[in-house]
């Protein structure tokens, strides 16, 4: 049984490898921190070393650096890039399908990188959805993954949204925040994280609205956020974030 379990994770392990190199093979960016080096008949596919580590360690451990509100929203711009470079840019759709905290490193700069490809799924752009087996991490995972449908990239917007305002706004920025900011975002969350995918946003809407190119509607109130705050029509943004807009 041992060797079995062992000889399946090598295969894992073989297969995420497999997918990586096809991944860095369509790539265009340095959204990614991936590097090849070839010297001779040596070809080898390097990481670079992101000396901040993940996202998570900076906000939810006691070891981390307390990131202040411009650096936590540049970071959130940058992972919406990211992410939209991923949809929409390269020669197939590449749906991540495990965004998380963990899975965005941070460079000496603070700079995003998005990492840990070992979940991703490629889309043809001659398509518009695939099926696939459920996969992800639990409070990121779309309805789409319960109901068995085939997915899109939306998977990503909508784990994209879960960790937006939750990652963002907390008691370590004691108030020192920019609230018109803060307003883009708890809009862009809610945005994506509408119960239907084609309710949501792409990332590429989600990085115009976060730069202020483009003021979205208000969106719809989702099952989520009703089991949360009630039965409610209309929501405030101090009841998404926590802070008082008053």
């Amino acid at each position: 049984m041992k060797r079995f379990f062992t000889t399946a994770l090598l295969l894992q392990s073989f297969l995420a490898f497999l997918l990586l190199l096809m991944i860095w093979s369509k790539r265009r960016s340095r959204d990614y921190p991936i590097n090849k080096i070839k010297e001779g008949d040596i070809r080898m596919l390097v990481y670079e070393h992101m000396v901040n580590r993940s996202l998570d360690a900076h906000l939810f451990r006691n070891d981390g650096t307390i990131l202040n509100w411009s650096t936590r929203y540049q970071i959130a711009v940058g992972v919406a890039k990211g992410l939209s470079y991923l949809h929409e840019s390269c020669h197939d759709c590449i749906i991540h399908c495990d965004i998380k905290l963990e899975n965005i490193l941070l460079d000496v700069s603070f700079v995003p990188k998005v990492a840990d490809f070992g979940m991703a799924k490629l889309l043809g752009r001659d398509f518009s959805r695939v099926l696939t087996t459920m996969r992800g991490t639990v409070g990121y995972l779309v309805p789409e993954w319960i109901s068995g449908v085939a997915i899109t990239q939306k998977v990503d917007v909508y784990s994209y949204g879960m960790g937006d305002v939750g990652s963002l706004v907390d008691h370590q920025l004691q108030g020192d925040i920019n609230m018109e900011e803060v307003e883009r975002a708890c809009k862009v969350a809610c945005w994506c994280i509408q119960d239907e995918d084609f309710n949501r946003p792409t990332m590429g809407d989600v990085v115009q609205v976060l730069e202020g190119l483009v003021e979205p509607d208000m969106p719809q109130v989702t099952r989520l956020l009703e089991s949360i705050l009630g039965d409610v029509q209309e929501f405030k943004f101090d009841q998404i974030s926590g802070i008082s807009t008053e």
